[in-house]
């Protein structure tokens, strides 16, 4: 029944998560996409290794991602 409901809820609110997630730039995307994909919950995200994996430019750029998306 719960999940039931969760897909009603999710159907129902497609497109304000489209409109949120085209509203976002691409390095908070990016940022974004590499936090749910990472299994460890320890992973630097600020890290080279992360940054590569997920085509983010810079730290500092993934930071002023970070801080926009928590703001």
């Amino acid at each position: 029944m719960l999940r039931e409901a969760v897909q009603v809820l999710l159907k129902r609110e497609t497109y304000a998560y489209t409109a949120l997630w085209e509203s976002l730039t691409l390095s908070q995307r990016r940022l974004l996409m590499g936090l749910a994909s990472e299994e460890e919950r320890s992973t630097k995200v600020f890290s080279s290794a992360f940054l590569q994996r997920y085509g983010l430019a810079s730290a500092s750029s993934a930071q002023r991602a970070a801080e926009s998306l928590t703001d």
